[in-house]
């Protein structure tokens, strides 16, 4: 039970990080206002600056980081292979998200590129605060 509420926290502080760091921007780089039709999101997505790929790319970062974070905080045992399930669970999520939304190629690898190694220094950085006990 405490594995699976390990993952479950750090599943939803990742998509917490995430989203608050795209609503910041999407601030700077306002989506569309009908963004359900794929016409205008495709246009949308193919006008879209680096630095904001590069802004979405951070936020799954980060976001990798926290629940790698809080994951290991929680986890009494096997915390690398928790992480590992939780690095796997954000990249199928983030696979959905790139085949509902069209995305550049250089920027589909890079995302998917995140999750797992996010995770991983969020591991690292609860070592950290646990040797702080």
């Amino acid at each position: 039970m405490n594995r699976f509420l390990a993952i479950l926290a750090g599943l939803i502080s990742a998509s917490v990080v995430m989203i608050l760091i795209e609503m910041l921007g999407h601030q700077l780089y306002p989506p569309p206002a009908n963004i359900n039709d794929p016409e205008i999101m495709k246009a949308f997505m193919a006008n879209m600056p680096l630095w904001a790929f590069v802004f979405i790319l951070v936020a799954y970062f980060l976001g990798s980081i926290a629940g790698g974070l809080v994951t290991s905080l929680i986890a009494k045992e096997k915390q690398f292979q928790l992480l590992i399930i939780l690095g796997a669970i954000l990249t199928v999520l983030g696979i959905l998200n790139l085949l509902m939304i069209t995305h550049p190629i250089w920027f589909m690898i890079a995302s998917l590129a995140m999750y797992i190694p996010g995770t991983y220094i969020g591991h690292q950085l609860s070592l950290k605060f646990k040797k702080n006990d």
